[in-house]
């Protein structure tokens, strides 16, 4: 039977340290199971959890919570199991899905990768999100409201909010301080003694989420999208009669100029075809 492990290394200073605590949750991302996994601590400053597989193919989040000088951090991390696949940030499909199309099957595989990243890179961009699960950073400037809007969805867990105020000090919130609605990206902050919420204070770049979001799994209609966006990228340069140039490494056009609103404008709602649209319409967020 296979096992499944996650170490960590703590360095302060660039130094390997010893914390006073180390322990992980581990959750299968497919039923929501607690599996139960065996902590060793082998040398100073490494931290090892290990767990033995139910099944092949799993995906699991490891919820790594940390206590050093009295600060406690959660970390939510996930972990791919064997035989598990693990997507890639920037793509929106495999090869071997785009490959199902008779169009891609015979195309060079370095080609192949470069038109999904190209097209994938559209799809996000035209929703101003991205769909791949990941471990996020981002910094916001606070309002003065008690509410705050992470920038992707749908959120799987907040590992901590970190609020800087006008003197320099920071204040550290845990998940367990935070309400959130996976779907909206919608953060709140309470503690456990507070009679009401936290508000965030206004400030330039003052706020620090580190969270994990986005689907394990890309959706199908997605997928679908992405494939009809491939075709059109590389159907449209000879099509498209305002097409003067493209380059799909590191994604180039370059166009004559049309009038707004024609069908052969390429800016705003446009830029991707009608079909990929009507798919990705459940999926745009505002732009960010």
């Amino acid at each position: 039977m296979s096992t499944t492990a996650i170490t960590r290394r703590v360095e302060v200073a660039g130094v390997l340290t010893n914390v006073t605590r180390m322990t992980a949750v581990v959750i299968r991302t497919d039923t929501g199971a607690t599996i139960t996994n065996t902590a060793s601590h082998p040398d100073t400053g490494i931290y090892s959890f290990t767990i033995t597989d139910p099944s092949p193919g799993l995906i699991y989040t490891f919820t790594i919570t940390m206590i050093y000088l009295g600060e406690t951090y959660v970390t939510p991390v996930t972990v791919y199991g064997p035989g598990a696949a693990t997507p890639s940030t920037d793509a929106l499909i495999t090869s071997e899905r785009a490959q199902t199309v008779d169009q891609f099957a015979s195309l060079d595989a370095g080609v192949l990768l470069t038109l999904i990243r190209a097209a994938s890179a559209r799809i996000e961009r035209y929703c101003h999100r991205a769909f791949a699960l990941a471990t996020r950073i981002e910094v916001f400037d606070g309002d003065g409201t008690g509410n705050l809007f992470l920038r992707t969805v749908p959120v799987v867990s907040i590992s901590s909010v970190v609020i800087r105020d006008r003197t320099g000090v920071l204040t550290t919130y845990d998940g367990t301080q935070v309400l959130f609605d996976e779907r909206t990206g919608e953060l709140q902050l309470y503690t456990p003694t507070a009679t009401t919420w936290v508000v965030f204070p206004g400030g330039f770049q003052n706020i620090t989420v580190t969270y994990t979001a986005g689907f394990t799994s890309i959706p199908e209609d997605v997928q679908e999208a992405c494939i009809h966006m491939m075709a059109w990228l590389r159907q449209s340069v000879n099509t498209n009669p305002l097409l003067l140039k493209r380059r799909i490494g590191d994604y180039e056009e370059q166009y004559r100029a049309s009038s707004a609103g024609s069908e052969a404008d390429i800016s705003g709602r446009n830029a991707v075809p009608a079909v990929v649209r009507q798919l990705l319409s459940a999926y745009c967020l505002g732009s960010i």
